[in-house]
């Protein structure tokens, strides 16, 4: 072989070697990525839209953003891990966070979602609209992605579907622990249910152990006043508060989302002046309901890019203060984004 042809040769080696390096290289990195993915896909992460601190409020918390802990307890109980959505994010910053969570959860609050005098909504409305066609969306695409509403969340929802501020009557379930009255065979017609305990089921019809806070509410004849929310959700329990009949929970018929008038996660609360029922089959019930909403997040893929994100957002890193609540303070995680 000529020097010129082994040189020609050596080359043509090294060009080789550097080819097989560079595939063996993506097919490691591809590898290592798949396992961060998997890694990953371990933390199970759900998105809460923050509550705004009003101005008073604001003068015990120090930031405007706030989550109360009794969801972040409840949450970790069915191994969902709380990540902060900002009420009033950007659209950038909104959709790269929904891109990574595995689902919502609209806690309860004490805000007017539209303002009475204008109609116009609250920029936490906005933003929790935003939320709800993505989910559609989403789950429209065959991506699912469920929602979980309590109280505010689940007014929030009825309004949204019907596209209308007045389809929220007036309810007053203050600070009372409640039974409901289920109209179904709940472990055999609704996917909320079914997988609770016969014991549980008895008991949420027959003990007062559902925590209702709440001065407005969905009266059941308006699902026929505004015809929507019937197409859209498929009514599980009802409760009379003072002669009047509400929707106490219900479950969309093509979406995996739920809600409830009451608080599953009030059995968690440590410190608040709230009359919930603490009876262990009370502690049941909470973890029901976060065991289900849990195996409906883990049906999504959707991961944080990296740990050092997660952490950002994860509400457990919130600086942890006080609000008033009733009457007395309450535990609470604070952001300012």
């Amino acid at each position: 072989m000529r020097g010129d042809q082994r040189i020609n040769f050596a080359l043509k080696v090294f060009a080789i070697s550097l080819l097989l390096a560079f595939t063996q290289t993506k097919s490691f990195l591809k590898l290592y990525e798949t396992g961060k993915q998997e890694v990953q896909k371990q933390i199970l992460t759900v998105g809460v839209l923050t509550i705004p601190a009003t101005d008073s409020e604001y003068q015990d918390v120090h930031h405007h953003h706030y989550i109360i802990e009794m969801n972040l307890i409840w949450m970790l109980t069915g191994g969902m891990n709380p990540v902060a959505i900002p009420y009033n994010a950007t659209d950038d910053l909104l959709y790269a966070l929904l891109r990574q969570v595995n689902g919502i959860y609209f806690t309860g609050g004490d805000l007017d979602l539209f303002n009475n005098v204008t109609g116009a909504p609250h920029p936490y409305t906005v933003t929790a609209k935003k939320i709800f066609e993505y989910a559609k969306t989403q789950n429209d695409n065959h991506i699912y992605f469920p929602i979980f509403g309590v109280c505010q969340g689940h007014e929030l929802l009825h309004l949204l579907v019907a596209d209308n501020i007045s389809a929220l009557g007036w309810s007053e379930g203050e600070n009372v622990c409640l039974s409901t009255n289920f109209s179904f065979d709940m472990k055999y017609v609704t996917r909320l249910f079914s997988s609770f305990s016969d014991e549980t089921l008895e008991a949420m019809q027959t003990q007062e152990i559902m925590m209702h806070l709440h001065h407005r509410g969905i009266p059941v004849d308006y699902y026929q006043k505004y015809p929507t929310l019937a197409k859209f959700f498929r009514i599980l329990s009802t409760n009379n508060i003072q002669g009047r009949e509400i929707v106490s929970t219900a479950e969309a018929l093509k979406y995996p989302f739920y809600i409830t008038q009451y608080h599953p996660e009030a059995a968690f609360d440590p410190v608040s002046d709230m009359h919930a029922n603490h009876q262990i089959i009370s502690f049941k019930m909470a973890q029901s309901f976060a065991n289900f909403y849990a195996s409906q997040c883990d049906v999504n893929d959707n991961q944080f890019s990296d740990q050092e994100l997660l952490n950002k957002w994860l509400v457990k890193n919130g600086y942890k203060t006080k609000v008033s609540y009733i009457e007395k303070l309450v535990n609470v995680y604070a952001f300012d984004y």
